[in-house]
């Protein structure tokens, strides 16, 4: 079934709640990636703890940004787009790392849920720039459209 929305008002309200909730959804598991990088630097003896989850999951955000930026002017950044996997991947593994098996019901259900976080705010993050980059193409039409309607008046 496709459902097509042909009013600008509903799509810029589903655009704004789409924002709304894509804020929540990268909150969430940043805070609690966050936490488990933080909580590891400190176990480990590392100063200025909370400079942690800045670097890799801000890296992974900051990565995954200046990727979309580069697409928006109409280029692929493989550069970017490898570092935002390899934060991913590092924040993976370092919150799994966090996980103590000693006091946990299941380790196993434990790690995967440890490493969900940075994985989902990748994912939100992908999910983001599509739409942007969606609404950029678009918009790109849709001057494209006008700038011939007025050629075509001209004559």
């Amino acid at each position: 079934m496709t459902i097509t929305v042909d009013e600008p008002d509903q799509v810029a309200r589903l655009d704004w709640w789409s924002n709304v909730l894509m804020v929540l959804i990268v909150a969430a598991p940043f805070a609690i990636s966050a936490q488990s990088l933080a909580d590891l630097a400190e176990a480990n003896g590392i100063s200025w703890k909370w400079l942690y989850p800045v670097m890799v999951d801000g890296g992974l955000a900051i990565f995954k940004i200046l990727s979309l930026r580069s697409s928006l002017q109409g280029e692929r950044d493989w550069f970017n787009l490898s570092m935002a996997g390899l934060m991913t991947t590092l924040s993976v593994i370092l919150n799994v790392l966090h996980v103590d098996a000693d006091h946990v019901a299941d380790e196993g259900l434990a790690r995967f849920m440890a490493g969900l976080p940075p994985v989902i705010i990748l994912f939100a993050f992908i999910a983001i720039s599509r739409r942007i980059e969606q609404s950029a193409r678009q918009e790109a039409i849709g001057r494209t459209l006008q700038e011939l309607e007025t050629a075509v008046a001209e004559k």
